[in-house]
């Protein structure tokens, strides 16, 4: 939240906070890029959160951002999306809409606890949304709702 909306206590008609569909979740740790990773196909010490650099959280920008300016897209805490987990179509599709129900939801990025090839921009795990875990996080979109 702005200052201004916190002061207010009100959002911006037709706006809200929410968690990022997996295909905006996908697409924002992509920052237009088409590798494994945001910065290649290599994963690096240098470059992210995860059991073999960290080992524990870090504090957000203390790894280089993606091409669009995203920090921690990649390892730190996995990352809840709004989504339940299931399988992908077998089409391409652009912004697909994940499963309509189920008892998982899914979350992206890898964490601090993960090995790096967990940490792929495609990579995807899933736990009850019920789930408290110290590697699991979120992060919120701000977007037009209809």
């Amino acid at each position: 939240l702005t200052y201004l909306e916190r002061r207010d206590q009100r959002l911006n008609k037709g706006w809200a906070y929410c968690l990022p569909t997996e295909a905006e979740w996908e697409y924002a740790c992509r920052g237009g890029t088409a590798t494994l990773y945001s910065w290649g196909n290599e994963i690096f010490l240098k470059n992210a959160a995860y059991r073999e650099s960290a080992g524990k959280t870090r504090l957000i920008g203390q790894f280089p951002s993606n091409p669009w300016g995203f920090f921690d897209m990649h390892g730190n805490v996995w990352e809840w999306v709004d989504d339940w987990y299931g399988d992908y179509s077998a089409d391409d599709q652009t912004d697909p809409e994940g499963a309509l129900s189920g008892t998982n939801k899914v979350l992206r990025g890898g964490s601090w606890a993960n090995l790096g090839t967990n940490l792929r921009a495609a990579g995807r795990h899933y736990l009850p949304p019920s789930t408290r875990s110290p590697t699991t996080g979120f992060r919120l979109c701000y977007k037009r709702v209809q």
